[in-house]
């Protein structure tokens, strides 16, 4: 034990900083013991190192103070460890930072002129051409979806590697998710004459708690892969339950008659950036992403992957997922449960029938990708910047018989919309001068007045993790990313549309 004597005999000499000592002879004073109190101190030879104190107040017989007593360690190498941990905290977050805002802006950089093309490409293909224009098209649109799915794996895997995916936990119905999963692919595979059949076990449960995106994310890729390797025969996606618990563990299977992989080739196949074999990808075409992927999103589904094949012989890819099984959860073979059966069972039949059907059928000549023309026409303000997504943009809504007023900025935007009634506005969020929050926020602030509400629905090119719920949270209603598929935005419209016209009809009269 040292003892202190006077508490302020070193008070200027010693300590870096009068108030740290200041502050320790305060506390001590006040508490008559401290502990672990951390100061800078210079040394003998003047360099500054850092200690921690330690000590107690020491009366006499009578309650009157005689000393402080306590000890000092210097912990200078401590604190140099402690602040390169920092150091490197900070450069690493830094990093992070700096790679997650260069994938965002890539990721919009590269979508926007890709909506353009996409958009393009789809209205020119729903216009007479002459049988070589639309082969020239065709081949556009083709490559321009690769493309896009090139993208989509690279921005997935970065998201998963800086470990920036979101994970969601949320009730679905397991027989709806794999079979619009199965009808995603039922186009390609129509094309390339395939079957495509979808058998769900009579155990499966009907609800199932987890991440409906991902689960459909894998069975897609898996279908699509299936679909790029096999040239005849059909692919088959069977789900089964493999495990009765409270987190049952479901089976799924993707199987094709395909062009199969060497054993000594499985292994691989699931690593990033690889393929079975490199004249496979020259022609077949892919990032060797998806599988790797696949792998990834399994892994957080507590399951595995694995896959089961010959060379010529076709392939079985299996993999498990667990799941939280939801309060009104019921098996497939229960009576509740019998109709989605059947409509499975329809799906599977009928997406089998349009692909015999197209071996004697030719396809038709200009098939328009457009859905039927509304019941009401709409006036539509449309907030965007860019010359080229505008005219898609305008092209796509003018085609299904809504108006467009146009605006090419968020402040040109709040303009319209006082000056204007609209239906619906599709609002850009990265504009000049006013972007798309600002602008909603603008919106909706002049609607508190007045206690309207219009239908806002974002479009695009941001798709990292929580730029949708970024939108919504912005007091935007829906959220289409680009590159815009018509479908997309004319089933976000639609359901502004009835949103709208439930507002109106449920309005009491004053």
């Amino acid at each position: 034990m040292r003892a202190f004597g006077n508490l302020t005999d070193i008070r200027g000499r010693l300590y870096v900083s009068i108030s740290r000592r200041d502050e320790f002879a305060r506390l001590l004073r006040e508490h008559n013991t401290v502990s672990g109190f951390e100061s800078q101190i210079y040394r003998r030879d003047g360099k500054i190192i850092w200690i921690t104190e330690t000590a107690r107040a020491v009366h006499g017989a009578g309650g009157d103070l005689l000393y402080y007593e306590g000890t000092v360690e210097d912990i200078t190498e401590r604190k140099h460890a402690e602040e390169e941990l920092h150091r490197a905290k900070q450069a690493a977050e830094s990093a992070a930072l700096a790679k997650s805002e260069f994938l965002a802006n890539m990721s919009h950089e590269i979508r926007t002129p890709m909506n353009g093309i996409m958009g393009m490409t789809a209205l020119a293909l729903d216009t007479p051409l002459t049988a070589e224009h639309q082969e020239f098209w065709e081949t556009v649109r083709i490559s321009s979806e690769t493309l896009a799915a090139t993208v989509n794996d690279i921005m997935d895997f970065s998201q998963i590697e800086g470990g920036e995916i979101d994970w969601a936990a949320a009730a679905f119905e397991v027989h709806d998710l794999v079979n619009r999963a199965v009808t995603s692919v039922a186009l390609l595979a129509r094309q390339k004459q395939l079957g495509v059949l979808c058998e769900i076990g009579s155990s499966v449960t009907r609800r199932a708690v987890g991440d409906p995106l991902r689960l459909r994310q894998v069975l897609i890729n898996l279908l699509k892969n299936a679909v790029k390797f096999t040239e005849r025969g059909q692919i088959v996606l069977r789900v089964d339950l493999e495990e009765d618990t409270e987190r049952p563990l479901l089976h799924f299977e993707v199987a094709d008659t395909g062009i199969g992989i060497s054993r000594e080739m499985q292994g691989l196949i699931f690593e990033p950036f690889s393929q079975a074999d490199g004249s496979l990808t020259r022609r077949y075409g892919g990032t060797g992403l998806g599988l790797a992927i696949c792998a990834r999103f399994v892994e957080m589904m507590d399951g595995r992957i694995w896959v089961e094949s010959e060379p010529g012989k076709g392939s079985h890819f299996h993999f498990t997922a667990r799941f939280q099984r939801a309060a009104d959860s019921a098996r497939l073979n229960d009576p509740a449960a019998s109709q989605p059966l059947q409509d499975a069972s329809r799906l599977a039949a009928s997406v089998d029938l349009e692909s015999r059907r197209a071996r004697l059928e030719p396809p038709p000549e200009n098939p328009g990708r457009d859905a039927p023309s509304p019941v009401t026409p709409l006036t539509i303000l449309l907030a965007e910047d860019n010359p080229v997504n505008q005219k898609v943009a305008i092209r796509m809504l003018e085609k299904r018989g809504h108006k467009v007023v146009t605006a090419g900025n968020g402040k040109e935007a709040v303009a319209a919309f006082e000056r204007q009634s609209f239906d619906g506005i599709l609002m850009d969020m990265q504009m000049p001068e006013m972007d798309g929050y600002e602008a909603t926020a603008e919106i909706r602030a002049r609607e508190r007045e007045t206690g309207a509400h219009i239908i806002i629905v974002a479009l695009t090119a941001h798709t990292m993790p929580g730029d949708r719920e970024r939108c919504l949270k912005a007091g935007l209603d829906d959220y289409v990313p680009k590159p815009i598929r018509p479908d997309a935005l004319f089933a976000a419209i639609e359901q502004s549309e009835r949103a709208q016209l439930h507002c109106t009809n449920t309005v009491t009269p004053a």
